[in-house]
């Protein structure tokens, strides 16, 4: 497991972390900022982790990358508890659960509950047989860029970061077009540590209820058969974890310029959000939102909750799943669907703990505005789970690039994925023509977004030769070619 020269080896740091591991507990406990409504300051929350690095040897506070902001991103590495003795190899055996935070860096509640939750791994107080990795604040720039106002609303903290980042980029829109480096280096802690499980928190806003944490899962339906009844099981153990925790856990509430008593769908992840981009790794993914009208320690409480939960998870049933996972990361995939849409045939009667409303008039506008009431009250709404294929496309063996195609070419290179060419050789080819399209009325951070593309397939006839690569589709990015290189597959 080697990062790329410019980054820190990871070979060098995995063979730190597996020596023997000698670590007391005579340092003071960290400040816990959330309970006073306050969230830390980059500054401040790394040199936080840099004093759990120095508890000794289990834990590891990682540079691997420049940010856009200039500063570095890091990872904090934290192996499984019963890892002792030296290990002639260097792969983690272990499951990984990767936790990224301050992606909006006005959503501080991962920041403050990552922290806290490595401090008590450190300190026995939770128990791990699996590598716990955090991203401590992944939006340097957003981190930097401080306020008291950039959250409307927001029950706390103080003083929060921005939601973009030093171009005033969403980092959870650029998942595959990698516009920012804070992307390429996500592609390189993600493809050295393969987790298993995802935790990207957040903080939502919107419509008002019961609630504390609202949660996105990755469609068990993006999944291979083999791990669907094991991605339905992770989101019941992580439900049922909430409720032992005391922690008021719902379905993300998808609902738009209306309320949430007229039901609501399933969120529909595409591979341009984090938890999209990892469900093409077979990742199990959560999007964690709680709710910008509760206390912030509350929030907090709850984001830490979460991954408690996940970690007991990992500890029972981590092996198993890792190893499925690795067996499907073996095989060749001949389909796959690059379209998603909710199923609208599979509907369930949720019972949706909300609050009365009413309309009320505007002092401000004189027009009608929504008021939700202090009146808690349990609605049977619609709603739909589930997800269905689209549209569907046959996988080749190969697809092949043009090497004038550099932008194309450097994508898949950052993000792993292997090229190779051949002797020169007359090859027929199936290619698309595209015979339609619509594209975005304005730009949306450098790009035109197109959408109800028709395309229509010809077979032609080339020479492959060296002004052509060839990209395998067999191997670990698998999916992830194909929907950067299929003309109609979702962004």
């Amino acid at each position: 497991i080697i990062f790329k020269p410019k980054f820190i080896s990871m070979k060098k740091l995995v063979f730190a972390i597996f020596c023997l591991m000698l670590f007391g507990n005579a340092q003071a406990q960290l400040e816990k900022k959330y309970l006073n409504n306050e969230t830390y300051e980059y500054n401040e929350l790394i040199k936080a982790y840099k004093s759990l690095d120095n508890l000794g040897e289990r834990g590891r506070l990682v540079e691997i990358g420049e940010s856009d902001f200039g500063e570095p991103i890091y990872i904090f590495l934290i192996a499984p508890e019963q890892l002792k003795t030296n290990r002639e190899s260097n792969v983690l055996r272990e499951p990984t659960i990767l936790i990224n935070n301050a992606i909006h860096p006005g959503e501080s509640c991962g920041v403050d509950a990552s922290l806290h939750l490595a401090e008590d791994i450190l300190y026995g107080k939770i128990e791990s047989k699996v590598w716990v990795c955090i991203i401590p604040a992944y939006n340097v720039g957003g981190m930097h860029n401080r306020r008291p106002n950039t959250r409307a609303n927001q029950q706390g903290p103080n003083s929060q970061g921005f939601r973009g980042n030093a171009n005033n980029y969403d980092l959870n829109r650029d998942f595959t077009k990698a516009d920012t480096k804070n992307t390429e280096v996500f592609y390189e802690i993600f493809e050295n540590l393969k987790p298993q499980f995802f935790i990207d928190n957040h903080t939502t806003n919107g419509a008002d209820y019961q609630y504390e944490q609202t949660l996105i899962f990755s469609p068990k339906e993006k999944f291979p058969i083999s791990l669907q009844a094991d991605a339905e099981e992770f989101r019941n153990a992580v439900f049922k974890g909430a409720k032992k925790e005391k922690v008021i856990a719902g379905n993300f509430v998808n609902v738009y310029r209306t309320t949430p008593d007229k039901g609501f769908a399933a969120f529909h992840e595409t591979p341009i959000y984090s938890t999209g981009y990892t469900a093409l790794f077979n990742t199990f993914g959560i999007v964690s939102e709680t709710h910008m009208l509760k206390t912030y320690p509350r929030r907090v409480e709850a984001t830490y909750a979460l991954s408690k939960t996940v970690i007991e998870y990992a500890n029972k049933n981590g092996i198993e799943i890792k190893l499925k996972m690795e067996i499907e990361e073996d095989k060749a995939i001949s389909s796959l669907p690059i379209q998603w849409e909710i199923d609208s045939t599979k509907r369930e009667d949720l019972k949706f703990l909300g609050f009365e409303y009413e309309y009320q008039v505007s002092k401000v506008t004189g027009g009608q505005r929504l008021k939700y009431l202090d009146k808690k009250k349990t609605y049977t709404i619609d709603y739909y789970p589930s997800h269905k294929p689209k549209l569907t496309v046959s996988v080749p063996e190969y697809y092949v690039v043009p090497k004038s195609w550099r932008r194309v070419l450097d994508r898949l290179e950052i993000n792993f994925i292997e090229t190779t060419e051949l002797e020169p050789n007359n090859k027929t080819v199936e290619a698309y023509r595209i015979k339609s399209y619509q594209t975005s009325k304005s730009i949306y951070e450098g790009h035109f977004r197109h959408s109800n593309i028709e395309v229509e397939k010809f077979e032609k006839d080339i020479i492959i030769d060296e002004r052509f690569v060839l990209v395998p589709t067999h191997q670990r990015g698998a999916k992830l070619i194909v929907h950067l290189l299929e003309p109609q597959a979702e962004g």
